[in-house]
C-alpha cells in the first residue's frame, strides 16, 4: 500500500445495500397478494437482495477498504440512464411490460453506447435487445407465472 492510500468505509455502498434490503422487504410484502406460483420469482429475488445487501453491510462495516479512484465519465449520461430506469418503472403499469421494456432498452442503448453506429451493429443491438426483452416477457409471463401489468398495449 502506498503512503497516500487511505482506508475508508464505503458509506454509499452501505446506504445502497440498506435500500436494497428495504426494497426486498417491500417486495416480500407485496408478493403476499400474488398466487403461490406467481410469488416464487419476486420472493426469490427479494430474499437474494436482502441476503446480499446484509452481507455487503457486514463486510463494509467490518473491514474498511482502499479509497477507490475517481471515476471518469459523463455525469449527465448517468443521470439520463437513471431517468430511463425511473421512466420504465413509472410507465410499466400504464403501458405494459413488453412495450415499456422495449422503449427502455432502446433509450438506454442510445444513451449508453459509446461506439460508432453502423448498420450492422444497429441490427445486432436491435435483434439482441428485442430477443432478450421478448424472451424475458415469455419467461416471466408463462414459465414463472409472474403477474405482469398488461397495460394498454401488451
Amino acid at each position: 500500500m502506498s503512503t497516500h492510500e487511505v482506508k475508508v468505509r464505503d458509506v454509499s455502498g452501505v446506504i445502497a445495500s440498506v435500500i436494497a434490503i428495504a426494497i426486498g422487504v417491500m417486495v416480500l410484502r407485496a408478493a403476499r397478494d400474488f398466487d403461490t406460483l406467481g410469488a416464487v420469482f419476486p420472493r426469490s429475488v427479494a430474499v437474494l437482495m436482502m441476503v446480499l445487501g446484509a452481507c455487503y453491510v457486514v463486510l463494509a462495516l467490518r473491514k474498511p477498504g482502499v479509497s477507490p479512484a475517481r471515476l471518469e465519465g459523463s455525469g449527465m449520461r448517468r443521470l439520463a440512464l437513471f431517468g430511463v430506469m425511473l421512466g420504465w418503472a413509472l410507465l410499466l403499469e400504464p403501458l405494459g411490460f413488453l412495450t415499456t421494456s422495449l422503449i427502455g432498452y432502446v433509450l438506454g442503448l442510445l444513451i449508453a453506447n459509446f461506439d460508432r453506429w453502423t448498420p450492422r451493429m444497429t441490427m445486432i443491438y436491435c435483434g439482441a435487445g428485442c430477443s432478450m426483452v421478448v424472451g424475458l416477457f415469455l419467461l416471466f409471463r408463462f414459465a414463472l407465472k409472474v403477474p405482469l401489468p398488461p397495460g394498454i398495449l401488451i
